[in-house]
């Protein structure tokens, strides 16, 4: 049997502080070869971030950014999930975004709310 080897890193472009934009990515290294992909990302228009527990939105690698609460709940036919929620997210600096999530463990794709903007 052959064991697995799986070594994760992440880079961020930008700064993960109060009103900044940042862009994450992801690094997974499995057997040799390396895969990437975009982590989290967050800017003035828009947010992509994961679900953490206990409300807690996090980047890939596990930074906290955020507090997250589900506003509703429907049933889906995916394969990824049976429900799909809307989420309203607050940033540590108080920005607030409105999004969709499959739930805890997942991303969240999110766009700032029309009022916080003004």
């Amino acid at each position: 049997m052959a064991i697995m080897s799986l070594t994760f890193s992440t880079s961020t472009s930008g700064t993960i502080a109060r009103g900044a934009t940042f862009a994450e990515t992801g690094t997974m290294v499995h057997e040799g070869r390396t895969y990437s992909s975009g982590g989290a990302a967050v800017d003035d228009e828009s947010l992509v971030a994961y679900l953490g527990a206990c409300g807690v939105v996090r980047t890939w690698e596990g930074a906290e950014i955020g507090r997250y609460q589900i506003t509703s709940s429907w049933r889906v036919q995916s394969y990824v999930s049976s429900e799909l929620h809307q989420v309203h997210i607050r940033l540590a600096d108080g920005r607030r975004y409105t999004g969709r999530s499959h739930g805890e463990g997942m991303i969240v794709t999110a766009r700032r709310l029309a009022s916080d903007k003004r």
